[in-house]
């Protein structure tokens, strides 16, 4: 499927048009089959998004999506996009898996993610979004091809009673691959699930009184200090890595360590 400017492979509910960048033309992808999205010049749609029906998409292309548009990823299909996106409007993933394969695949710099579920999968971008998670989602930090891990930054996390879980993508190997936050917002009983070999670290936490849990055999590391109010921190017995708890905290909740395995300190 080619979607380029100009070619008619869109259909208004009536017939088969041109693409046009009208302030009216909303951009729906939901084809149960999935298929490739070539993107030609500058697309600047009111909305895009991958609908329910579960298919397989790739947005790849010389053009971009761009304007104050946002994207939206609903279903459990998959959506890789390898276009460099200029759009400032914000990311939902839904569900299924997103795949970002390029810098700035998900929008640029002043573009924001919100996380409600499914599978981010950070193959390519080096952009420090602002993310808010709203339902358990896990987060990739993986490469394009096989690899060594490398750490993939993004920027404010605000996150309520929900998972967030932070692995190594299929083609990231050994043990470096990593997820970093900046400041960060607990506004519930989060919980960090970190996979083998994986770090997540968080810049300044403001708990607001609520106790965050760590699971998982990854690496939790700090880049700033956790405080906020009364809430602490849960080591669950599913906690079998490393914790660097290594800065100036100022929270007074109590640090719960429920079953110690490895060296953490």
């Amino acid at each position: 499927m080619d979607d380029h400017l100009g070619q008619s492979n869109w259909n208004n509910g009536t017939t088969n048009v041109d693409w046009t960048n009208s302030p009216s033309n909303d951009a729906l992808f939901n084809d149960a089959i999935g298929g490739t999205v070539n993107i030609s010049g500058t697309v600047q749609p009111t909305s895009v998004t991958v609908g329910t029906n579960d298919g397989n998409w790739i947005f790849n292309g010389t053009g971009l999506i761009s304007g104050s548009t946002g994207l939206t990823k609903n279903g459990a299909g998959s959506l890789t996009v390898s276009n460099a996106n200029t759009y400032t409007g914000i990311t939902t993933l839904n569900g299924g898996t997103l795949v970002a394969t390029s810098a700035h695949a998900l929008g640029g710099a002043m573009a924001a993610l919100q996380l409600n579920g499914g599978t981010l999968d950070l193959q390519g971008t080096s952009t420090a979004y602002n993310t808010t998670v709203g339902g358990s989602t896990t987060i990739l930090s993986d490469n394009t091809s096989a690899g060594a891990g490398v750490t993939r930054t993004l920027g404010t996390l605000s996150i309520g009673a929900s998972t967030l879980t932070a692995a190594a993508g299929a083609y990231a190997t050994g043990t470096t691959a990593g997820v970093t936050f900046g400041a960060t917002t607990l506004n519930g009983a989060a919980t960090f699930s970190i996979g083998t070999g994986t770090t997540l670290t968080l810049g300044a936490v403001t708990n607001n009184g609520n106790t965050a849990t760590i699971t998982g055999a990854g690496k939790f590391a700090q880049t700033a200090g956790w405080g906020g109010a009364s809430g602490g921190i849960t080591f669950d017995s599913n906690f079998t890595g490393t914790a660097y708890l290594n800065r100036s905290n100022t929270f007074t909740g109590s640090v719960t360590i429920k079953q110690w395995h490895g060296p953490g300190r």
